[in-house]
Parts: C-alpha cells; structure tokens; sequence
C-alpha cells in the first residue's frame, strides 16, 4: 500500500463526519455513528513527498430524529488535503439541509492523527445557536482510493447542543 493511500482513507472520513451527527437536542450527550458516502478524489499536485488531492462527497445522513437530529438531511462537503510523508493535514467544510429547509455547517481538521476532528460552525433556523465537536474514522473504504470516484463509511463520536 503506497504510503498516502492509507492518509486518502482518512481524509475520505472526514467528509461524513458529519453525515450522522447521532445526538442528542438539549444535552450535551456523547453520541457515535455510522454513514456512508460516495465522492470524487482529484490530484491536484504530486511531487516527492508532498500529495495535494481535493475531494467532494454527498450523500444523507443515516439513522432517525431520536437519535440524530440530522438524520434525513442531505449533505455536501468539499475539501483540500496534503497526505504527504504518510500522514494527512488539511479540511473539509459540509453543508447539511435539513428535511425542514435548515441550514447547518461544519468544518473538519486532519490533524494527522487517526481521528480527524470535527466542529459545528454555523447554522440557521433552529440550528442558528447550535454547538458542536468530536472525532471520526474510517471503518470501510472500497478498492478505488486513487484519483475518481469512490464510496467510504466512517464511524464517529461527539457531542451536539441545540440552543
């Protein structure tokens, strides 16, 4: 396995990250989750240790309202990452739209280590106060981790706060 194509698995988690934030509304709570996206990874500059690649994803969030208040929400995410020397930096921003028409937005940083962190930043209507934080990883990841499509799961664990 080439050394950044483990790095382009854990980028490709940081784009649903928050696809299934599975918490709680006016508690802080730890929650985790599981979904599934499809996207497209684009090189955008290749040379000696350094791999620049973009990525898009969508998808919907998974599970139902209990339990993740963003369960049925369509989701896109774009980003830009460097999995140069075998570890990933860089980050992601989602947009979600509710079933209800809201709107909420996240950022997401690779760090380097194996969970990427993720923040709520913004939000409209009912998700206009609403806090957020936690980590993901990448549980699956299909054969195709190179430039083109693929489908990738992750798993995460956070906290959300509807105010």
């Amino acid at each position: 396995m080439k050394p950044h194509t483990q790095s382009i698995r854990r980028i490709s988690a940081l784009f649903s990250l928050m696809a299934v934030i599975a918490l709680t509304f006016n508690a802080r709570a730890q929650s985790t989750w599981m979904n599934c996206h499809e996207g497209t990874i684009e090189t955008r500059y290749q040379q000696g240790d350094v791999h620049i690649y973009a990525m898009k994803i969508q998808g919907y969030s998974q599970g139902d309202l209990k339990t993740n208040p963003l369960a049925n929400s369509k989701y896109i995410c774009e980003g830009i990452f460097n999995t140069g020397r075998g570890s990933n930096t860089g980050s992601i921003y989602c947009q979600f739209t509710t079933p209800g028409g809201d709107l909420v937005f996240s950022e997401i940083t690779a760090d380097g280590e194996p969970k990427s962190k993720f923040k709520l930043i913004g939000g409209t209507g009912k998700w206009a106060k609403a806090t957020g934080e936690g980590r993901v990883a990448l549980t699956f990841t299909n054969k195709k981790v190179e430039d083109g499509p693929f489908k990738a799961c992750v798993r995460g664990e956070g906290t959300l706060r509807l105010k």
